[in-house]
């Protein structure tokens, strides 16, 4: 078991290509450090070191570049047989600091025990809700039909303009509906 533990832990070091320094949140500097840069990861194996969201990991290539990755999240992996063990290593979550693409959003929605619920982007669903509020609003005064009738209709242009439509979407077309 020994032995084989020993021809794993050797196998995954021999994996580690690169050299890194690993830059805290505060600027210090700790390397170079023997790791494996992948695609948004890079894995250290040097459990004695303080990795922190926020600060950098700075790799050179081989043509003297300069690479630099923001550390989004640090995760420790601990080994078979506890920290100490040679597998523990960290999984660095990273995102390279000249990547045109761009950086993922991502929303979280809990919903419970709802029965009636509309899930959109927060400025057009409160432009369309206060929209339909402001038909029914209408509606429910006492003025003569063909007051309420002009004002949802000027409602009713004002969802129908293109501009508006282009910056509301399809949401337009369903408030329009509505009114």
């Amino acid at each position: 078991m020994i032995w084989q533990n020993h021809q794993h832990q050797m196998g995954v070091h021999n994996l580690l290509h690169d050299q890194v320094t690993v830059v805290s949140s505060s600027g210090e500097q700790r390397g170079p450090i023997k790791a494996s840069v992948q695609a948004n990861k890079v894995f250290i194996f040097d459990t004695t070191l303080t990795i922190e969201e926020g600060g950098k990991i700075l790799r050179t290539l081989p043509n003297g570049q300069n690479e630099s990755f923001s550390i989004l999240e640090s995760n420790f992996i601990r080994g078979p047989s506890g920290d100490h063990d040679p597998l523990s290593h960290f999984e660095v979550l990273v995102r390279k600091d000249t990547s045109l693409r761009p950086a993922a959003r991502n929303t979280t929605i809990n919903i419970s025990n709802s029965h009636g619920f509309q899930i959109g982007d927060g400025n057009t669903q409160q432009i369309i809700s206060s929209l339909e509020m402001l038909g029914e609003a209408i509606e429910s005064t006492n003025v003569p039909e063909p007051e309420k009738k002009e004002a949802k209709n000027r409602i009713k242009a004002l969802l129908s303009h293109p501009l508006v439509v282009s910056l509301l979407g399809s949401a337009a077309k369903v408030a329009l509906e509505k009114i």
